[in-house]
This record gives structure tokens, C-alpha cells and sequence, in this order.
């Protein structure tokens, strides 16, 4: 399971990467051991260079001089309609609930759930709007 240290250093690297390659974070699932991420970008190269960014940095603070935190290379699949994006958001949603975490989405911590679905500001990393994105 990450630590609470752990997640806070991923929403971290997430903002400043963000900022850095002008990348929109659009829904996220931090799960015990990955992460699942919807991204954009009017670039694609600056989605590369956002992952790159986020998997040397969060070694770095979290293992540093240790190989293998993350154990698998990230997965990238581009998503070129509002139905495929929508699917795989009800994805990113329900891992925690597929794996038997918890019964319902809503109550899985670190998701965009509850602020995409149900509208909430009180969230622990607000995802971007999916309006106006180019």
C-alpha cells in the first residue's frame, strides 16, 4: 500500500509536471501499487516527457539510489472519442472497486471520482476541466 508520504509526493511531481509540459490531468486512480491516468496534451511529446518526468522524480524521493519502484513501464493508449473517454474513465473509476478495495468508487481516497462524478471540491488533486481543451 503507498504511504500517505508517497501519494502526496505523486500529486506533487503531478502538479509541477503539469505545469511544466502543459499537460491536463484529467482522471486519475492512485491504487496500492500503480496508478491509472487519462491525460492531454496539444502535444504528445509533452505527455512522454510528463511520464518520464513523474517516474524519475518519484524514484528519486521515494527510493532514492534503489532501482525498481516502478515495475512496469507506463502504458500509453491514445483516446480519440468522447465514448472511449468516457470509457475508460468509468475504468480509472471502478479498479479499486474490480479489485475489491471497496464496494463503491466514492469512497476510494485517492480518485477523481468524487470530484468528476459527483461534483465535489473537497478532493485531495483536482483533475482539469474537460472544457475548452484546445
Amino acid at each position: 500500500m503507498l504511504s500517505a508520504e508517497v501519494i502526496a509526493i505523486l500529486y506533487n511531481e503531478w502538479n509541477r509536471g503539469q505545469e511544466r509540459f502543459s499537460v491536463k490531468i484529467q482522471a486519475y486512480v492512485i491504487m496500492p501499487e500503480h496508478v491509472h491516468m487519462m491525460l492531454w496534451a496539444k502535444d504528445a511529446a509533452n505527455i512522454s516527457a510528463f511520464l518520464r518526468r513523474i517516474l524519475g522524480q518519484v524514484s528519486k524521493q521515494i527510493a532514492p539510489g534503489q532501482k525498481g519502484f516502478w515495475k512496469e513501464r507506463p502504458r500509453v493508449f491514445p483516446v480519440y472519442s468522447r465514448d472511449i473517454i468516457e470509457e475508460k474513465i468509468n475504468y480509472i473509476h471502478r479498479n479499486p472497486v474490480i479489485r475489491g478495495l471497496v464496494k463503491e468508487p466514492d469512497v476510494w481516497k485517492h480518485s477523481s471520482f468524487c470530484q468528476l462524478v459527483e461534483q465535489s471540491e473537497a478532493v485531495p488533486f483536482k483533475c482539469d476541466s474537460f472544457d475548452n481543451l484546445i
